[in-house]
């Protein structure tokens, strides 16, 4: 289990319009936010996405949809030879993928504070790719929490 994740100031920066602060604290107050700072098992993993897909897929166009699952089941089949790649200035830095890290990516820690449809429209955040956006939207949350 991963403990800390880094967001890069840049990152911060893309996602300030976001206010997840505020939101967090908000959404923190219910009693069925979730606790997931806890082991993962594989299964436990599938069942969460599984259900996120159910409520925020829909409001993802059909083509990203399509590329998006592609991606994510291509990531989760190959999660122990594939890694994270960020971009870092003029270098390109790899870590190694853990299970929570699939609910960053999958965008299933970011349906705990964003809407369906917020949470696909990573361009409007100058986000390269989904799976970068949800990723540092998850990892902002995880450092809230």
């Amino acid at each position: 289990m991963r403990f800390r994740y880094l967001v890069y100031p840049e990152a911060k920066d893309k996602l300030s319009p976001l206010n997840l602060k505020e939101r967090f604290v908000e959404e923190k107050k219910s009693e069925d936010f979730p606790y997931f700072k806890t082991h993962l098992l594989e299964e436990e993993l599938v069942s969460m996405v599984s259900e996120m897909s159910k409520r925020g897929l829909e409001s993802l166009p059909k083509d990203s949809r399509n590329l998006f699952m592609q991606q994510m089941n291509k990531l989760f089949k190959n999660r122990d030879t594939s890694s994270w790649k960020v971009k870092r200035e003029d270098k390109i830095l790899k870590e190694e993928l853990d299970l929570h890290d699939f609910l960053s990516m999958s965008g299933w820690t970011s349906s705990l504070l964003l809407e369906p449809k917020e949470i696909w429209d990573y361009k409007k955040f100058n986000f390269d790719s989904l799976i970068g956006f949800t990723g540092a939207v998850g990892a902002l949350i995880w450092q809230l929490d």
